[in-house]
């Protein structure tokens, strides 16, 4: 699982690792660009998820656990050897409804990789990616969004989950970043 600000390189590391572990045998979800992907659909949560993406608030939690549920239920099987959680979970409901699938699916090998990046630097990527949910203000709300409920989901992983969070310095080039990941990987 990928826990940060916005812009600190969720879905660049989460591709590494799923080129590291062969994309044959590795599930990757990514909420947002679920997310996106319906916010651009022509149905009714696709225009309500529209709303929500160009505003920069986050959509509703049962939106990513149906998300990540799906997903599941649908790909792991003995085939799947890793899941990767792009941005995934955001707030303390989210942590805990993942850590029950975790257990049901019997993922016992779990990290909660924490990418810590300033917010200054977050705000510098962000700005510079120009993806048409990055508009200012949006920016702003995310920042204050992960400060108000993803810091929270930080300090869960620190304590009341069983799977422990692991802080990777964010600020790196992504090679570095990555070669810090595998680092953890590997040790575990």
């Amino acid at each position: 699982m990928f826990l940060s600000r916005s812009g600190a390189g969720k879905g660049t590391q989460a591709d590494f690792l799923r080129k590291h572990f062969g994309e044959e045998y590795t599930l990757y979800i990514s909420t947002g660009d679920r997310m996106r992907a319906l916010a651009k659909s022509d149905t009714v949560a696709g225009v309500y998820m529209q709303k929500v993406m160009e505003s920069g608030e986050r959509g509703p939690a049962f939106s990513a656990i149906w998300v990540w549920a799906d997903e599941m239920i649908t790909h792991v099987t003995g085939k799947i050897e890793t899941v990767i959680f792009e941005g995934a979970p955001r707030t303390i409901v989210e942590a805990r409804a993942l850590d029950e699938a975790f257990e049901f699916f019997e993922i016992e090998r779990v990290y909660p990789l924490w990418l810590d990046i300033t917010q200054e630097e977050a705000r510098k990527r962000l700005t510079g990616r120009n993806r048409f949910d990055d508009n200012p203000a949006a920016i702003e709300r995310r920042l204050a969004f992960y400060e108000r409920d993803v810091v929270p989901v930080l300090r869960y992983y620190q304590g009341e989950s069983r799977y422990q969070l692991v802080r990777i310095d964010g600020m790196p080039s992504p090679e570095e970043v990555f070669e810090q990941i595998k680092r953890v990987l590997s040790s575990a």
